[in-house]
């Protein structure tokens, strides 16, 4: 025993002497960083920017509108204005509304009315985009009421325009069209954290393909190189056991890595079940490389298979993108892969 923990410390430094653990590492670093700092922007609290040449109720309806959902609404002058604020930061994004809405709606015309603006960096613009439709929409349906109240219902009436603009603030203001039911249930994500179930899932699934990588790719040193030297000098029956010590030496520096992180991004209950997978994730990372070791025997061929095991554990894990709804299999298949058991 005590000669396998002098290896594994040996290993540890040969680890600590290249450059891949450190590449790695910072990657993973970095990469969660960015979906933290993502992740942590409430896009209740975003700018935006309005120039507009319609006429003051509509602008006064749509401003209104935007505030109740929580936007920072700020009026410019002009066009120009508009862009020097959102390339300078100061609006995250942008409308210019550039027609008579009132003669747009009068004659069917309103396609292309709205200018959106925005920026590389602007992540939240599908979201303010339906948000400005659905107060565009809001605002209109009075002039549309104005132009085919009396073509839907026939009379003369001259009060009927005014009722159905009643009844139309009344259906806007009110929950009228939704049967609303809160329930509250557990995130089936179970680990994710309670605080922001929607990023901690992306940070798990970079730590885990992180520790597998770690592993799978130093298994291509036992093919060529230094490790392969060491393993030359060894018996052949003891050479896959050397193998799995190099394995671990090589992740679980990733893996305690990976822990600080879920530590800074969640809490101590939630770091201490991820610490149970990590271990079962650098176990299974080993298994699943020694078994692609076997079939594998060549340098090269084992090489170009590390991008393609990883594009399909980010696929068939689910980890980016939730393809399960399409192929149901999925849900099973992914066990298959050691990054699942950290999700």
């Amino acid at each position: 025993m005590a000669q396998k923990i002098t290896r594994f410390w040996l290993y540890l430094k040969l680890a600590a002497s290249g450059s891949m653990l450190y590449v790695t590492l910072a990657s993973m670093i970095i990469t969660c960083l960015i979906i933290y700092g993502i992740g942590s922007d409430d896009h209740d609290d975003l700018r935006i920017g309005y120039v507009s040449e319609a006429e003051d109720p509509f602008n006064d309806s749509v401003t209104v509108s935007l505030k109740n959902r929580g936007y920072e609404v700020v009026s410019y002058d002009d066009e120009d204005e508009l862009k020097d604020s959102i390339l300078k930061g100061e609006a995250e994004y942008g409308f210019i509304v550039r027609a008579n809405i009132r003669k747009a709606v009068s004659d069917d015309d309103t396609d292309r009315t709205v200018t959106f603006l925005t920026t590389p960096f602007g992540i939240y613009g599908e979201v303010v985009k339906e948000s400005f439709a659905e107060a565009y929409l809001a605002a209109i349906s009075e002039y549309i009421i104005e132009d085919e109240a009396y073509k839907v219902f026939d009379t003369e009436d001259e009060g009927l325009p005014d009722r159905l603009k009643e009844k139309n603030s009344e259906y806007l203001s009110s929950e009228m069209l939704f049967d609303v039911n809160v329930i509250e249930c557990d995130d089936d994500g179970s680990d994710s954290d309670p605080n922001d179930p929607g990023r901690f899932p992306y940070i798990l699934a970079v730590i885990g393909i992180c520790v597998f990588v770690s592993a799978f790719s130093v298994y291509g040193r036992t093919y060529k190189g230094d490790i392969r030297a060491v393993l030359g000098c060894m018996s052949r029956s003891s050479r896959p056991a050397e193998s799995v010590l190099c394995m671990l030496a090589s992740s679980l520096p990733v893996a305690m890595t990976g822990i600080i992180i879920v530590l800074i991004t969640s809490d101590l209950k939630t770091a201490l079940g991820v610490l149970l997978k990590l271990a079962v994730l650098i176990v299974y990372s080993i298994v699943f490389t020694m078994m692609i070791g076997r079939i594998v025997r060549r340098e090269d061929t084992y090489i170009a298979m590390i991008p393609v095991i990883i594009g399909i554990q980010v696929m068939f894990c689910l980890i980016y993108i939730n393809m399960k709804d399409y192929m149901p299999m999925l849900s099973v298949l992914r066990f298959l892969f050691p990054a699942s058991i950290i999700l």
